[in-house]
Parts: C-alpha cells; structure tokens; sequence
C-alpha cells in the first residue's frame, strides 16, 4: 500500500515540552505553558467485558 502525499496542516498547535509541571504549546508562533495544576483531577474508569 502505498501512502499518498500529506495535504495541507489543520493545525497551528504543536506541543514543545512536557514536564511533571506541565506542559508547552507554540500556538501561531507564540508560546504558551499549561500547568498541570489548573486542570481538575480525573478520574478514569474503564469496564472490559468479564471484568467488574
């Protein structure tokens, strides 16, 4: 199989660093840090078939 060529980017957002703070963003040549402590803590739970 062969891949055709990648067409134009829908995204302006690329992820610079990631640390046990937080993490980078370069949005449209600005850059932007996101500390892990302003998002809310959650909480995810998964069922698999057989398991409770």
């Amino acid at each position: 199989m062969k891949s055709k060529i990648a067409g134009k980017s829908t995204s302006h957002v690329e992820v610079l660093n990631i640390s046990k703070h937080g993490f980078w963003l370069l949005v449209h040549q600005n850059k932007y840090f996101l500390p892990f402590s302003t998002f809310q803590e959650v909480t995810i739970f998964v069922k698999f078939k057989g398991f409770v």
